[in-house]
């Protein structure tokens, strides 16, 4: 029964009516169908299915053109700011050639987005100028850069400080690519840099009331967190190194340009290039000529009031009795007593960060590399830059001497409790933290050396403490041999950047130790340098010794360094060193081994320190040359690194053997062996000859002369030393057993080959040449050495064998000395009895390989010469022909039917034919010497003989036919 109830008034309730009540609404039928509707409009932006731009428009990827995207750039939404930067860098992408002539709108546009309040689009702005800076010249942005800097000045001291700290950003790529044309501004934008590091505000100094800056320390500004502050400084240290053009000389600190010059001009991939604005930039009235009298004091930091520091007090300096003032509008640091100003107003800030940052920095226990780490690193680095230039440069300035006292005195009280930088029982350190520690303290060193310099005898008594700190730092850091188990541990390895930055303290504390201390010094640092050696320091190293070397002979009244006993005698061992590492080098650097060969030519001839008078320097130098350039050893000769050496190095040390006063005889072999070496070019070798020769008539000790005419005739008329030519004697002896009067050129270039390589007959015979022509030269003028010369010229007819090119050299020489009065007319006889021998068999020699064109030079040069002597000396034609008629009575009796002989017949008969009636003057010579005659129809009849001979009948040499006819119709 419940169930069937239940059912009744579930049946009752579809047909209920609902009733209404007050306030409420009827509700809709649940069948009823709602009408409604909602619409929406499609935004679809940036559709490239707009207008079709012109074809000569430069358009995006979204065909957006330059117009558009220039108008978009002041669009209110970031977003389309952003995207319009991204499109103009597509274009720049796509027409880079073509955009650049766009430069005007684009600067003229992209400039105001330097103070853009979004980041996102000041990033994209600074993505685009890296992209397309460094594609525009310095001439084509010089008309925009004043409108750029005022916006990067007006980003610097915006009120933002993600804005102030992009505007470094911008400022760098200006700096890095227009440097010469930003240090234009150089006076609008340093107070631009003050203002981010302090702020202006009144104190109370120790000399009364004054005006200054003092240190941002609020921390919850960005700009006085330390990693803004690295960046800043570090900002302003790079800007501070254009306007001072520091960085252009690394000599800086000798004393006159031609020290700084040094002796040689070493040009290293690590050197600095020259700053092309060499002149002075920083003076007002050229100022309104190079920007167009553009000034903009509104985007410069300014303040009416300064005061000092509330942590350091300096008392009135500056200009006049005016107090320091404090960030300006304009600094021109060319000019020293707004530099002075500048110093007065930076040195408070940056004593006040370091302060700040130490306990930060030197944590006890530890020493991590921070951020306030390197705040410190580059306060040391901005206060070296700025005392160096008013104390260095500027010393011809009246500093006042209370002024640098009073600076020293507060560096010397917050600066040197903790030098060492590192000292104590720290924990294990980074390696890095070790390197910038390690920099820090030389950085310190030479801000004190600054002030060493230029002290007064009263800060001199005082500034001896922290000099012997500072000298006992030193030391340490040149110790050969440091100690390991140091627990207070303030040297780490020097590298190369370290070892060049010691330099000014090196010489520094030179000009204030006593002669003791000095040469003590001195010697760890040159021994620090040889352990150095095979690094980038050594060639540093080695410039800054031959500068000091130098300034021994320019010492002047504004140092005090004397060159004591102890640094000369460092200097000396230094010098003797020299040798050694020429031949440790070898051909690795041959700029270096120029420099190296320079600086002892320079010592030689300039003296410095007595050097070149010294027995025990010069005897030294003048044995340990030696191996540089040949060796004797036990293995056998060895050439030493001139061989392989370009040719600047070998002219370089050919010149160094002008000035030395000796030359051992192992010095004269291997000068020898090396000028007939085939690698050494013929430039160096005639250069050698006429240093020889100016030797013999200008210098204070010339050579003996038997040793002057030795080398004189080997390197220039033979062209072989005597071991070479006794080698090529005993091969071509072993090879057919015959040892000819005259070696070819195709023979004794086989041997030169087994030695140099391949090499071409004409190059030889024209290096041969030049050579040949060199000494020639040499010899014409010297009629005093002509008699010495003779006998050895005539010692070498009789010696047998020789090289056709050394025949050469001698018949040139014979040539020469002929018809001087100074030589006995029996010696000349007597030389001229041996000379026809040797003529025939070099001229057979010539006719023999006529054939082949890569010896035509050498017939060129041989038979010019031969003609010239037969000219020059009758009595020569008629010995020569009796060699000839000798050469064929042998031949006409032998049966041996060989090709080679038959060949030479031929040879030697062209030297009747050819040679001795080549010429219409020999000719009309011959006619008239009966003799002459005789021996021709003699030479006729053997030539006949030969043909005719049963074993050489079969030969049928037409060549030798045809000669032999022409001598006849002569003869008839």
């Amino acid at each position: 029964m419940p169930k069937a109830t239940r059912r009744k008034k579930l049946k009752a309730e579809d047909f209920r009516k609902t009733k209404l009540k007050v306030g409420k609404k009827v509700q809709p039928a649940q069948n009823q169908t709602d009408v409604s509707f909602k619409s929406q409009s499609i935004v679809v932006p940036n559709q490239s299915l707009g207008e079709v731009k012109p074809a000569s428009e430069l358009v995006n990827n979204r065909n957006q053109s330059l117009k558009d995207l220039i108008v978009q750039l002041r669009h209110y939404s970031s977003q389309s700011r952003k995207d319009a930067l991204s499109g103009i860098r597509d274009i720049q992408i796509k027409y880079a050639d073509t955009f650049k002539t766009q430069l005007s709108i684009i600067m003229e546009a992209t400039a105001p987005i330097l103070v853009d309040e979004d980041r996102q689009v000041r990033k994209s702005l600074l993505a685009f100028f890296k992209d397309f800076i460094p594609t525009v010249t310095r001439d084509n942005i010089r008309p925009f850069l004043s409108t750029i800097l005022a916006y990067t000045c007006s980003a610097m001291t915006h009120i933002s400080e993600d804005i102030r700290l992009d505007g470094l950003k911008f400022l760098t790529i200006w700096q890095d690519f227009y440097p010469t044309l930003v240090v234009m501004h150089a006076e609008k934008v340093i107070p631009n840099y003050l203002s981010m590091l302090s702020t202006n505000g009144k104190s109370q100094s120790i000399a009364g009331s004054g005006t200054g800056s003092s240190l941002l320390v609020n921390p919850q500004s960005q700009l006085g967190s330390a990693k803004a502050r690295v960046e800043v400084l570090e900002s302003l240290l790079g800007f501070l190194k254009l306007v001072m053009r520091k960085g252009t000389n690394a000599w800086w600190f000798f004393p006159g340009k031609e020290v700084q010059q040094g002796i040689a001009h070493v040009t290293k991939s690590e050197c600095i290039s020259e700053w092309p604005g060499n002149r002075q930039l920083l003076r007002n009235h050229h100022r309104e000529n190079l920007h167009n009298g553009g000034r903009f004091e509104l985007f410069g930091a300014s303040a009416t009031s300064s005061i000092q520091s509330e942590r350091v007090t300096i008392g009135s300096t500056g200009l006049g009795n005016k107090p320091a003032q404090a960030i300006r509008n304009t600094y021109q640091l060319a000019d020293f007593y707004q530099l002075q100003a500048f110093i007065d107003v930076l040195m408070p800030t940056l004593v006040d960060l370091w302060l700040e940052s130490s306990p930060n920095a030197f944590t006890p226990g530890s020493i991590a590399f921070t951020p306030a780490l390197s705040v410190m690193h580059t306060v040391l680095k901005m206060m070296n830059l700025m005392w160096r230039s008013i104390l260095v440069e500027f010393k011809a300035q009246q500093v006042k001497t209370n002024w640098v006292a009073g600076w020293l005195k507060i560096i010397s009280k917050h600066f040197m409790t903790h030098f060492p930088f590192g000292k104590g029982n720290f924990s294990v350190r980074d390696k890095q933290v070790d390197v910038v520690l390690q920099d820090m303290n030389i950085l310190f060193c030479e801000l004190l050396s600054h002030f060493s310099l230029n002290a007064t005898s009263t800060a001199a008594e005082s500034s001896s403490r922290w000099r012997e700190i500072m000298l006992e730092y030193m030391m340490e850091l040149f110790d050969e041999n440091p100690s390991p188990k140091k627990q207070d541990k303030t040297v780490a390895l020097l590298n190369a950047e370290q070892l060049e930055a010691t330099f000014p303290i090196v010489w520094s504390l030179l000009n204030v130790l006593n002669d003791e201390d000095s040469g003590n010094f001195l010697r760890a640092f040159v021994n620090k340098g040889n352990t150095m050696w095979g690094t980038p320091s050594a060639i540093a190293m080695f410039q800054f010794m031959s500068r000091l070397l130098k300034f021994t002979n320019h010492q002047t009244s504004e140092r005090s360094f004397t060159s004591s006993p102890q640094c000369i005698d460092v200097l000396r061992q230094w010098v003797l060193m020299l040798p050694k590492r020429l031949w440790q080098l070898k051909g690795s650097n041959p700029v270096f081994s120029k420099n190296i060969l320079e600086v002892l030519t320079y010592l030689l001839k300039n003296n410095p320190c007595q050097f070149a008078s010294e027995k025990a320097v010069t005897n030294g130098l003048e044995s340990s040359i030696i191996p540089f350039f040949h060796v004797e050893t036990a293995k056998g000769p060895v050439f030493g690194p001139f061989i392989a050496s370009p040719e600047p190095v070998q002219l370089a040390a050919v010149t160094l053997l002008y000035y030395l006063l000796n030359w051992p005889e192992k010095l004269i072999r291997g000068f020898a062996e090396c000028m007939t070496n085939l690698v050494v070019p013929s430039t160096v070798t005639c250069y050698a000859l006429g240093m020889l020769d100016h030797r013999q008539h200008h210098a204070a000790q010339p050579l003996p002369l038997d040793i002057f005419c030795s080398i004189l005739l080997t390197v220039g008329a033979v062209g072989w030393t005597a071991a070479d030519i006794a080698a090529i004697k005993q091969q071509m002896s072993d090879s057919n057993g015959v040892t000819t009067e005259i070696i070819g050129t195709e023979d004794f270039l086989k041997f030169r080959v087994k030695q140099y390589g391949q090499i071409a007959a004409a190059e030889y015979w024209i290096r041969r040449e030049q050579i040949v022509l060199q000494f020639v030269i040499s010899l014409s003028h010297q009629p005093e050495i002509a008699a010495l010369v003779l006998p050895r010229l005539h010692q070498l007819l009789r010696a047998g064998t020789l090289p056709l090119d050394s025949f050469y050299g001698i018949a040139r020489a014979i040539l020469t000395v002929s018809g001087n009065a100074g030589i006995p007319i029996q010696s000349f006889s007597d030389l001229l009895a041996d000379l026809p021998a040797p003529l025939v068999a070099s001229v057979r020699s010539c006719y023999g390989c006529a054939a082949n064109t890569e010896y035509r030079k050498a017939s060129e040069y041989v038979l010019e010469t031969a003609l010239a002597l037969l000219a020059q000396h009758p009595e020569l034609r008629q010995v020569s022909l009796k060699v000839v008629l000798a050469y064929m009575a042998s031949t006409s009796d032998s049966a041996k039917p060989l090709a080679h002989t038959d060949h030479e017949v031929l040879s030697t008969l062209k030297v009747a034919t050819r040679l001795i009636l080549g010429t219409e003057q020999l000719r009309n010579m011959v006619t008239a010497d009966q003799r002459c005659l005789q021996t021709l129809r003699a030479i006729v009849s053997n030539v006949k003989s030969y043909m005719a001979h049963p074993a050489n009948a079969a030969l049928g040499n037409q060549l030798l036919i045809e000669e032999t006819d022409m001598l006849s119709r002569f003869l008839a």
